[in-house]
């Protein structure tokens, strides 16, 4: 059996794909299996390191504004929409799925559409309790509709539903590690903030915050492993990651401890309602106490490693913008207050180095030496979000690692 899923965008989304397909492997083992996803979309990670296949098309929503800067990337988007049917046409077509199965977001309209089109059997599900655009759209193609919860059901009322609920993958729901007391006093120490939805951690350089082609352990199985330990919840955990840091940064990472808080945050970091400042300590000043940087990048997957480019020269190529300001001095290096404005792949690296502040330890993007721990010199340092189900103001504040020598002064 061939099975042909998409989803996208959010972590809401992508899961429950994942869930699906790891559950039909395990009652299926010869099952194959091929995800789409959106070009540079959170899924293009997700699912490579879940051990699944995908493939890419581009496509975007529109946005609801009446600006004309708004109005043009409409008319963008509405070409991309046409030539996304195509891309996944030609992709079904090659892996010819026994069936199609849309979890969400943007991608899965073109998929399911072009899938149904083709007289491939259909099945979408939906999260939430008010379903998206994209799955309403496709109701009336598709056999079936699968909701996560009973409410959503009056928003499909001519259409063949069945109360599923949300579908969660084996691994997030256990928790196999066993911590060391030594480990388990070292996460305690360095819990920033935690309720019953969300957990907050002041991450280390070098950890990974979701597992990945290392193999290494992750810090969401360590903070499953400290909650089962704490709380006496074994096999009963969930940690879901609405977003990540890079293995070398440090500083505030965020966990959800319910799949509402996850859904909730990670709609909030791609909307833009995260608010993030970060600490750079570089080789060299700017030649501006502060400005507004826009630069127009993309990422090399190979090299892991993103570069700057000319507006139009790529077509992977999406705009970054940050604001930085010029806030203490060492006797050797420069600290920077960096506010991000868009979240890219390196962003902050890789627009630094182009103005000649090299984050110190950045070998990958021009340093002359590696730190000792492996680290680089970027801290997470701030973070302000209203809380996604209390609606209460969240601000936290991470410590500044030790081994920032000649700041004790300055902070």
């Amino acid at each position: 059996m061939k099975v042909l899923l998409a989803g996208g965008g959010t972590a809401g989304h992508i899961n429950p794909a994942l869930a699906i397909a790891g559950y039909i492997k395990s009652k299926r083992p010869d099952t194959e299996f091929l995800f789409i996803g959106n070009e540079g979309g959170m899924e293009q990670r997700l699912v490579p390191q879940a051990g699944f296949e995908i493939k890419s098309i581009t496509i975007s929503g529109f946005k609801r504004s009446l600006k004309p800067k708004a109005a043009v990337e409409n008319i963008r988007t509405l070409g991309r929409t046409v030539s996304s049917s195509a891309q996944a046409k030609k992709i079904i077509k090659q892996f010819k799925p026994d069936i199609c199965i849309g979890t969400g977001g943007y991608v899965s309209g073109p998929v399911v559409r072009s899938a149904a089109k083709l007289g491939i059997p259909c099945l979408i599900h939906e999260q939430n309790a008010y379903p998206g655009v994209t799955n309403k759209l496709l109701r009336k193609r598709v056999e079936k509709v699968m909701l996560a919860v009973e409410a959503a059901k009056k928003y499909f009322p001519d259409v063949d539903v069945a109360v599923t609920g949300n579908p969660v993958r084996g691994e997030i729901l256990t928790a196999d590690k066993e911590l060391s007391q030594p480990e388990y006093d070292d996460l305690a120490s360095r819990i920033l903030y935690e309720d019953n939805h969300l957990l907050i951690i002041n991450k280390k350089t070098g950890e990974i915050v979701q597992g990945d082609k290392t193999g290494d352990e992750c810090l969401a199985e360590t903070c499953k492993a400290f909650i089962a330990r704490r709380d006496g919840k074994p096999g009963q955990v969930f940690m879901g990651i609405p977003h990540r840091l890079d293995r070398p940064v440090s500083g505030i990472t965020i966990f959800a401890k319910t799949s509402k808080a996850l859904e909730r945050m990670s709609a909030m970091f791609r909307d833009g309602d995260v608010h993030k400042t970060y600490w750079a300590l570089v080789y060299n000043a700017p030649k501006e106490k502060e400005g507004l940087l826009e630069n127009w990048m993309w990422r090399n997957e190979k090299m892991n490693k993103s570069f700057i480019c000319n507006e139009g020269q790529r077509k992977d190529a999406k705009l970054a913008r940050l604001r930085y300001r010029h806030i203490a001095d060492t006797d050797r290096y420069h600290l920077l207050e960096v506010e991000l404005l868009t979240g890219r792949h390196h962003q902050i690296r890789c627009q630094l180095s182009a103005i000649g502040c090299i984050i110190k330890g950045d070998l990958k993007y021009g340093a002359p030496r590696s730190n000792p721990d492996g680290g680089i010199c970027l801290l997470a340092r701030h973070i302000s979000f209203v809380h996604p189900v209390k609606k209460t103001p969240i601000e936290i504040t991470a410590p500044v690692p030790a081994s920032w020598k000649g700041l004790e002064n300055i902070i």
